[in-house]
C-alpha cells in the first residue's frame, strides 16, 4: 500500500469511523454509488487502511477511502 500521505493527496476522501459502525456500514453506500460489488470495496478499504483480517474498527479511527 501506499503511505498515508500520498493516500491523503490523492482523490481519497477521509471516513472517522463512527460507534458501531461496521466495514459493511461504511463500504454499502460507496458499492451502490460506484456500482461495485461490496466485497471488493471492503477489500480495498481493509488493504488501503491496513486492517486485520478481522476488520476490527475504533471510534474515531479515520480510514482512507480511494474511488
Amino acid at each position: 500500500p501506499l503511505p498515508l500521505a500520498t493516500l491523503a493527496a490523492d482523490t481519497a476522501q477521509t471516513h472517522v469511523v463512527q460507534q458501531g459502525e461496521t466495514l459493511w456500514d461504511i463500504a454499502r453506500p460507496i458499492a451502490d454509488a460506484q456500482g461495485q460489488d461490496i466485497w471488493e470495496v471492503i477489500y480495498q478499504i481493509t488493504v488501503n487502511n491496513e486492517l486485520d483480517q478481522n476488520g476490527d474498527l475504533k471510534p474515531g479511527q479515520k480510514l482512507i477511502i480511494r474511488y
